[in-house]
């Protein structure tokens, strides 16, 4: 495992649920070749090829990297941090989202792309419908308080709503 996947596996702990949501729907907007190195990488920790990143495989990677001695409990965070869809494992789009360049791919044009998935209501802002709406056509069934949790940590102006602006913000980790 490469210090730079590492790093990415260690800064994506603690991201918003909404920023992982988001992160996980731009690497699948991205050609698939322009993650070649990421998907070899990814090849490496599955040793089993089941397509999956278990903890026991996550461990030994981190171990043979050298890198930082991580205790079970840090291991096992990392792998809830990455895990969205929360089946104990890290699937290859996980593994992306986690890992790959923001910066680089997160084009305006494809930030706008993202911002309509959770607009849907084409009103050009984000509400508390609309974001729970959103997460229910992505599998996910919000509490109101997770609701508002995500809210209160991306609505910058406390307006009760999510513009592009903010949500931009937000998927380049500009906040």
């Amino acid at each position: 495992i490469s210090a730079e996947v590492l790093r990415g596996l260690l800064s994506f702990n603690g991201k918003s649920r909404l920023r992982r949501e988001c992160l996980q729907i731009l690497v699948k907007m991205i050609n698939p070749l322009e993650f070649a190195a990421l998907r070899q990488e990814f090849n490496k920790i599955d040793t089993d090829g089941s397509g999956t990143i278990e903890a026991h495989e996550l461990r030994k990677a981190v171990q043979e990297c050298g890198a930082i001695e991580m205790s079970d409990d840090s291991l096992n965070h990392i792998l809830h941090e990455v895990d969205i869809a929360g089946t104990g494992i890290i699937n290859y789009h996980e593994f992306l989202a986690a890992t790959f360049n923001v910066d680089k791919y997160a084009t305006r044009e494809r930030i706008a792309s993202l911002f309509q998935k959770f607009d849907i209501d084409g009103s050009h802002i984000i509400t508390t419908t609309t974001l729970r709406d959103a997460f229910t056509k992505l599998g996910h069934n919000l509490t109101e308080q997770e609701v508002d949790e995500i809210l209160d940590e991306h609505d910058i102006d406390h307006n009760r709503q999510i513009g592009f602006e903010e949500f931009r913000a937000m998927v380049l980790d500009h906040m």
